[in-house]
């Protein structure tokens, strides 16, 4: 998952995306819209995201 932004007429709404493949490549799906939010916000959310992709990300142990 990432922040994805989108600029409608001079502001920025963020977007929390997903990428998925289907047989007709790989599409953008929208987790949770976010609005607009101040940089710093922004930052603690890419932040959040981040530390959840490197939790997610690791290899399960093995038992024995």
């Amino acid at each position: 998952m990432f922040l994805r932004s989108k600029r409608i007429k001079k502001h920025d709404y963020y977007y929390i995306v997903k990428n998925t493949r289907t047989r007709d490549g790989v599409r953008q799906k929208v987790i949770e819209y976010k609005g607009r939010l101040a940089p710093v916000e922004v930052e603690e959310l890419q932040q959040r995201l981040k530390t959840l992709r490197k939790t997610r990300n690791k290899p399960k142990r093995r038992r024995g």
